[in-house]
């Protein structure tokens, strides 16, 4: 994410942050922040309705395309690291 943040913003934007990516509870919900004022992806407020139904996404003060394109790349990384742990 800061690498796709730099890319975009500059050599030194990305010192920052916060870059984070977590996944809060055992049987999910991920979180997603880059630089901005609580800029984010986050579960919408119905979350955990159950294993295996998943939920959907809203986003918190995402303000720019740099910002939605920063959350973007953190999800193709997200998912390209599960592929590969699968893989293994």
């Amino acid at each position: 994410m800061s690498t796709a943040y730099e890319h975009m913003l500059g050599p030194g934007s990305a010192k920052y942050g916060p870059f984070r990516a977590s996944v809060d509870y055992e049987g999910g919900w991920l979180n997603v922040y880059c630089p901005g004022d609580a800029c984010g992806l986050n579960p919408d407020s119905n979350g955990l309705e159950g294993d295996g139904r998943g939920y959907e996404f809203s986003c918190h003060n995402v303000d720019s395309p740099a910002q939605q394109l920063t959350l973007l790349a953190g999800l193709a990384a997200l998912h390209d690291r599960v592929d590969r742990e699968l893989a293994e």
